[in-house]
C-alpha cells in the first residue's frame, strides 16, 4: 500500500474532514516513533502491538579464501511485534 492510499484509510477510519489533516497525523505517528527509536526505547500500544529496536552488536573477521577482513558496524533495527488481539482481528478480516 503507497503512503496516499494508507492517508485515505486514516482520513476515513479518523473522520479527519480534508486529506491534508489525514497526512499531518500520518506525520506526526512517522515522527513520534523516530523519537522513540532514536533514544532506543519501546512504545506499546494496548491492543495493537509494540514498537521498539534491537541492537545488532558489531561484528569483525577475516573473508573465506583471502586475508581480507572486514568490520561489520553496529546496526540499530526497528521492529514490531503484534498483540494476539490484532492478530486475531488479522485473521477474522476485521
Amino acid at each position: 500500500m503507497h503512503i496516499d492510499e494508507f492517508t485515505e484509510l486514516i482520513k476515513y477510519h479518523g473522520n479527519y474532514e480534508t486529506e491534508e489533516a489525514a497526512k499531518t497525523a500520518v506525520e506526526a505517528f512517522t515522527k513520534a516513533l523516530t523519537v522513540v527509536f532514536s533514544k532506543q526505547e519501546s512504545i506499546s500500544l494496548k491492543g495493537f502491538g509494540e514498537f521498539g529496536v534491537s541492537v545488532r552488536e558489531g561484528s569483525g573477521g577475516k573473508r573465506v579464501g583471502s586475508n581480507e577482513i572486514y568490520n561489520r558496524p553496529i546496526q540499530i533495527i526497528p521492529n514490531f511485534k503484534a498483540t494476539k488481539i490484532l492478530r486475531d482481528k488479522i485473521i477474522d478480516g476485521q
